[in-house]
């Protein structure tokens, strides 16, 4: 283990490359654009590619998106 100061670096429990991809969202994820109306909400990564009801759950009904795969 290495020691940077007072913070402690312990080797165990680093994430590795496909780890980290899974939480972004994996290697087939789309980016939504999701917008009520017209005022833009967000974008969000969608490991399902289903942009309408993915950006309908995170921002609420009557949000809708579309792919950016």
């Amino acid at each position: 283990m290495k020691k940077l100061n007072k913070l402690q670096i312990n080797p165990e429990k680093l994430m590795n490359n496909e780890e980290l991809l899974a939480l972004k969202g994996g290697y087939d994820a789309c980016t939504c654009l999701c917008w009520r109306g017209t005022t833009i909400l967000g974008y969000l990564v969608s490991g399902t590619g289903d942009c309408p009801s993915d950006c309908a759950y995170a921002f609420g009904e009557g949000a809708t998106g579309s792919c950016q795969c």
